[in-house]
């Protein structure tokens, strides 16, 4: 339950639309669906609250909620993208790794190449796929609501000579935030 909802949490402060009745659905309601299996593979789909996108492209993110213990295979992406073929962006909720190492990977290494086809960067932006994908242990708190981690953004160009005069550094010795952070 708590991965449902911070999931929902991250989804609004991204700025999709997350609707209310799925913010107020209830702990007993959740773990009944759960109980029932009537969460394996679970599929929402948010709405950017931005919509000044082309018509012809839909710019949602579809979550899925993988509850089942299914390893994220490379047929597992394309029935995923096929169930939804207008969806450009997804979040994949895996549960942890079944394998006994802590940093086992949740994708197989075919997965894990067809995944960087799709986002290419040479790829037209309308028709490159992005998916993200994460283990039900990092979403266990949200991490945008922690306490002793400011908010990251990106800097302005005059906030960021600020902070070279301050520190007394070159652009090239500033920590960088990756996608894939």
């Amino acid at each position: 339950y708590r991965i449902y909802t911070t999931i929902l949490e991250i989804m609004e402060a991204r700025g999709y639309v997350v609707a209310d009745e799925l913010k107020e659905v209830k702990f007993s309601e959740f773990n009944e669906q759960f109980e029932r299996h009537d969460l394996s593979d679970k599929r929402e789909i948010f709405p950017p609250l931005d919509m000044e996108e082309s018509e012809d492209f839909d710019p949602s993110i579809a979550v899925l909620f993988n509850f089942n213990n299914e390893t994220i295979s490379e047929e597992y992406i394309k029935r995923m993208i096929q169930a939804a073929p207008k969806i450009r962006k997804f979040f994949v909720v895996a549960p942890k790794s079944a394998s006994a190492k802590a940093n086992a990977p949740l994708l197989d290494k075919k997965a894990q190449n067809f995944i960087q086809e799709l986002g290419k960067k040479d790829r037209d932006e309308h028709d490159a796929i992005r998916i993200e994908i994460f283990r039900h242990d990092d979403l266990l708190f949200n991490v945008l609501k922690h306490d002793l981690v400011p908010e990251h953004r990106v800097l302005t160009e005059e906030q960021k000579n600020d902070i070279l005069q301050k520190y007394k550094v070159k652009e090239s010795q500033l920590p960088k935030i990756l996608l894939v952070d």
